[in-house]
């Protein structure tokens, strides 16, 4: 390029996240931290902590800047939710075009492909993970329902009995839920 010999540098980008010390405190004396595999890192510097998963991963040469969703991906990503309503709509646009439709209330989850989850990253541990993809099973198949009992609501009181699973309507059903259950410490929205 422009004649140059070129140097054999090979461009690699490393995100990092510089976040305000905590609580305000003085953090200049605190170590550097890394990660047993040295896959992450952590370190003071001018007043903040900077953060980094560590990676090297080869690039183009650019200009840098931040791309905080990759950078959020990597520092804090265990998994996502994968929201499917495609199916769903089509078959309710055809149901329009051929006559048939009427007005129904749709709960279609996991079982229903409506409601998926990505991949579990390896930031969860292994044991963590067969939990979660054996849970996952048990919803899609329909042996287990999310809202199983023994749940309390937000106050203490019971809603559900060891067993009971939540009705779809109804008093304290999940279609008119107007209380968090116990352990939020929120407030429902008024």
């Amino acid at each position: 390029m422009a004649g140059i010999t070129p140097l054999g540098f090979i461009p690699l980008h490393r995100w990092i996240a510089r976040i305000p010390a905590p609580g305000g405190h003085d953090i200049s004396t605190w170590p550097m931290v890394l990660g047993a595999g040295e896959d992450w890192y952590c370190k003071p510097e001018t007043g903040a902590m900077i953060m980094s998963p560590a990676e090297e991963d080869p690039c183009d040469p650019y200009d840098a800047w931040a791309d905080n969703m990759v950078l959020a991906e990597r520092l804090t990503r265990v998994s996502s939710i994968i929201d499917d309503w495609a199916p769903y709509y089509i078959a309710r646009t055809q149901a329009v075009m051929d006559g048939t439709w009427e007005s129904t209330s749709t709960w279609d989850g996991i079982g229903a492909g409506m409601v998926g989850i990505g991949e579990i990253t390896d930031a969860v541990p292994a044991d963590v993970k067969a939990s979660a993809e054996d849970m996952l099973a048990r919803l899609a198949s329909g042996e287990y329902h999310a809202f199983t009992g023994p749940i309390n609501k937000q106050d203490g009181t019971p809603w559900l009995a060891m067993g009971e699973t939540a009705s779809d309507y109804g008093d304290d059903g999940l279609a008119g839920l107007n209380f968090y259950v116990e352990g939020i410490t929120a407030e429902v929205p008024q």
